[in-house]
C-alpha cells in the first residue's frame, strides 16, 4: 500500500539548501537545490536561463551548463509531497565575464 493514501504519517518536504555559485561566461558551471522529507516529491523550477540543463531527482535538482552571456538570474525551486506542504527555495545566479 501507498503510505500517503492511508493513515501513515508523512514527513513534510522542507528546504535543505540551494547552491548557485557565481559563474563565468564560457566556463562550465553547476549548482543544486536539495529538499528533505518523504519521497516521492513533485519538484519544479523556474527562472533558469536557456543554457542551463535542469535534472530533477528524488529529492534534489542539479543545474549545469556553460554560460553563454552575463547577468543575474533568479532561480526558484518548489517541492511538495504527500503531506501537501510546499517548500520553496530561491537563489540568484550571477554570471560575469
Amino acid at each position: 500500500t501507498d503510505c500517503c493514501d492511508g493513515d501513515c504519517p508523512c514527513n513534510p518536504v522542507e528546504s535543505a539548501g540551494i547552491t548557485l555559485p557565481p559563474a563565468k561566461r564560457g566556463v562550465a558551471w553547476s549548482g543544486t537545490a536539495v529538499f528533505t522529507g518523504d519521497t516521492p516529491m513533485s519538484i519544479a523550477t523556474v527562472g533558469a536561463p536557456s543554457w542551463v540543463e535542469v535534472k530533477v531527482w528524488a529529492n534534489y535538482v542539479t543545474f549545469s551548463g556553460v554560460p553563454t552571456g552575463t547577468g543575474s538570474f533568479s532561480i526558484a525551486v518548489t517541492a511538495t509531497n504527500c503531506d501537501g506542504a510546499v517548500a520553496i527555495q530561491q537563489g540568484i545566479l550571477k554570471i560575469t565575464e
